[in-house]
């Protein structure tokens, strides 16, 4: 296999990698970014920023 099809076969596979870890983890994602709207973020009011 030529370096070249193995940058392409690894490429392919961590877009699948990501795709199938945003759908499993969708829900929890979504959980969590309509608390942390409601509620700021944890510890946010220790930021200096």
């Amino acid at each position: 296999m030529s370096k070249k099809e193995y940058v392409f076969l690894r490429k392919l596979a961590q877009q699948e990698q990501d795709r199938r870890w945003q759908a499993d983890y969708a829900e929890f994602t979504a959980a969590y970014n309509a608390d942390t709207e409601a509620g700021g973020l944890p510890l946010g009011s220790w930021r200096t920023f």
